[in-house]
């Protein structure tokens, strides 16, 4: 199968919606002997932080020594991105020829997600990695990757979204993504809701696993961020380090990261041994794109896919900063159908010098012509500019010296215009460490 004809049919796929059934994809795996099983892994869900967690155990593990296959959802700008083996994304041609054989001995139809992760898994399998990191895509107990047997499940935070599928409730979601918890496994959790460990406490006692929990087991604390990066300090019986650096953006990163850090020493308890320098090396090197994402060419810019509440909670956070707290900010924003728009902008009303709607190219965007008019017709600072190059042009049109534009909200939209400075970006990475003006990398 040609690469186009690749995407088209993967993209086909969409149409069936999304399906939260194991059933369907085990079927599929068994064809192939059941490759899931033939790799040790590492199953992290969450609401939030679920990518930079895995691409920070991922690369603390790959700087251990070992193959490390890494399976996230979504991609920005490549399909390919969501599966890689060491930091290099799957081939063209063998994902050619992994989605021409699996369509053609497929028991019964799958989901796009469904079919995807069969893909990953399956190569991770022929590629023999010595050990998987996936990004649970929705929930836990019913999402695709929930077919791994994982050494370690981690759960970074618990946050309303999705709940058409995972639940009106914070704790009815927890107890879907508590899914991922195996019998006689081990959780590492973040999130620090009390009623939400107790209830995590209370599945692992049932299922007799070990649980490890932020703030109780390891710890984080003395955290910097800035636009080049978060650094903190960490506890735990394990190992203590103290000013550990990552280029990712936000006070949340620390936390996110101490889970990488801790689970990194877990596995290291098991097999697969990490020190000291691997950790540091590890997190200082990782690279998540479009997360507090920060540009400066020309003008200064940051992009972050915060599409749900949390998402955008922990923006505004950032944006409060000390690095950030005097610098007006003129957002360009668009939501799919599914998100609480309403309650975003209200949250980012207050940050907000201009605010400019706009609408990526999916079926699902929200007309910006129609927000506009339902809550802000009589607020000129908010502006609806459907097409995203446009929006950003008017952006940088309203923007002084000392303003940020900050574009947010889809994953879409956030591609679309990242799309614009990736040769810009590809001339730049290399003078990263040197230059301190122009191009900064920083991620999620």
């Amino acid at each position: 199968m040609k690469k186009d004809d690749t995407i088209q049919y993967l993209y086909s796929l969409g149409k069936m919606g999304i399906r939260l059934d194991l059933a369907s994809i085990k079927k599929s795996l068994s064809v192939y002997g059941n490759p899931q099983d033939s790799f040790d892994s590492v199953l992290v869900a969450g609401t939030n932080g679920k990518g930079s967690t895995v691409s920070m155990l991922a690369g603390i593990l790959r700087q251990s020594g070992y193959k490390i296959g890494l399976y996230t959802s979504p991609h920005l700008f490549d399909l390919r991105e969501r599966i890689t083996i060491n930091g290099e994304k799957i081939s063209r041609q063998k994902l050619d020829n992994l989605v021409d054989g699996l369509k053609k001995n497929l028991p019964e139809p799958l989901s796009f997600f469904e079919f995807i992760t069969a893909v990953a898994l399956i190569y991770f399998s022929q590629e023999e990695v010595d050990i998987a990191v996936l990004e649970v895509g929705m929930g836990g107990r019913l999402d695709a990757t929930n077919v791994a047997n994982p050494l370690l499940s981690v759960i970074t935070n618990i946050g309303l979204d999705h709940t058409e599928y995972l639940g009106k409730t914070l704790e009815e979601i927890a107890i879907e993504k508590a899914g991922i918890i195996k019998p006689c496994g081990t959780l590492i959790a973040s999130e620090e809701s009390d009623d939400i460990q107790n209830l995590f406490k209370k599945i692992c006692d049932d299922r007799k696993s070990k649980i490890f929990l932020s703030g109780k087991d390891f710890s984080f604390s003395s955290v910097n961020t800035d636009f080049h990066g978060t650094s903190f300090d960490f506890t735990s019986p394990l190992a203590d380090f103290k000013n550990i650096k990552t280029p990712l953006c936000g006070k949340h990163q620390a936390k996110n990261a101490s889970l990488a850090v801790f689970a990194a020493l877990k596995l290291s308890e098991l097999r697969y041994k990490v020190n000291r320098q691997n950790i540091r090396e590890g997190l200082k090197n990782v690279i998540w794109r479009g997360r507090l994402e920060f540009i400066q060419s020309p003008g200064k810019m940051l992009f972050d896919c915060a599409h749900n509440i949390s998402g955008i909670l922990q923006l505004c956070e950032f944006l409060k900063s000390d690095a950030l707290k005097d610098m007006p900010v003129n957002f360009v924003y668009a939501a799919l159908s599914d998100k609480n728009y309403a309650e975003i902008l209200k949250t980012l009303k207050p940050l907000a010098k201009n605010i400019i709607l706009s609408k990526p190219d999916h079926p699902r965007s929200l007309d910006p012509e129609k927000i506009k008019e339902t809550f802000f017709a009589d607020d000129n600072r908010v502006i609806a500019m459907a097409n995203p190059v446009k929006a950003l042009e008017l952006a940088q049109k309203l923007s002084e010296k000392n303003d940020l534009i900050c574009v947010t909200g889809s994953t879409f939209l956030v591609a679309d215009i990242l799309k614009k400075f990736e040769k810009k970006e590809n001339s730049n990475r290399k003078n990263y460490k040197e230059s301190k003006e122009g191009y900064f990398y920083l991620g999620r």
